[in-house]
């Protein structure tokens, strides 16, 4: 018989602007705890460049392939294991909005922050703890977060500890999530 993943994530409206105003506000605390810390925001990387732009579609392609190589492997292995999309009722406004603050958030928090935070210990412990609260902070998706997110946070994490711009990041998060929910949105 066939073996059932998680249940896919169902996203509304409400449901998301609530994360965004929520993620708004987990953005100014990380911003004054860094402000406190004396981690100026310029030194995240942030700003937009045509190169780091293009090294965020690259990132984008090259994850793609990963996660896509891996979803392929789970399923193969446990047929209906891994979901990729989310089931959405997005209107298109909310969707954008979402697609372009989310990422903002993730990482902003879950790579900048925390590699910020942890690289006096080395890449790997910083890497590993990132792409670990990531996928915790995806726990909702189920065995997805770790089978899929984990990864999608190695290679964010090394990403970021290579480049320390999180634009090309933002760019190739924007990228997966617009793609991730979509299809969803087209199909409704």
């Amino acid at each position: 018989g066939r073996i059932e993943g998680a249940p896919k994530p169902h996203t509304t409206d409400r449901s998301a602007l609530v994360v965004v105003v929520l993620e708004l506000f987990g953005l100014a605390v990380a911003f004054w705890i860094a402000r406190a810390r004396h981690w100026p925001l310029g030194a995240w990387g942030f700003q937009p460049t045509w190169k780091l732009t293009g090294a965020g579609v690259v990132l984008c392609l090259v994850t793609t392939l990963v996660v896509e190589g891996i979803a392929k492997s789970a399923n193969a292995i446990s047929p209906g294991m891994v979901h990729q999309h989310s089931v959405s009722d997005l209107s298109l406004p909310v969707l954008i909005l979402l697609g372009l603050a989310n990422p903002i958030w993730e990482e902003a928090l879950e790579t900048g922050f925390f590699v910020q935070s942890l690289q006096r210990y080395g890449m790997w412990s910083a890497v590993l703890a990132s792409a670990f609260f990531r996928a915790f902070l995806h726990s909702y998706h189920g065995i997805t977060a770790l089978i899929i997110i984990f990864p999608i946070g190695l290679i964010f994490g090394f990403a970021y500890w290579k480049w320390r711009r999180l634009w090309p990041l933002y760019v190739a998060h924007v990228i997966l999530d617009l793609v991730a929910f979509f299809p969803r949105w087209h199909a409704s």
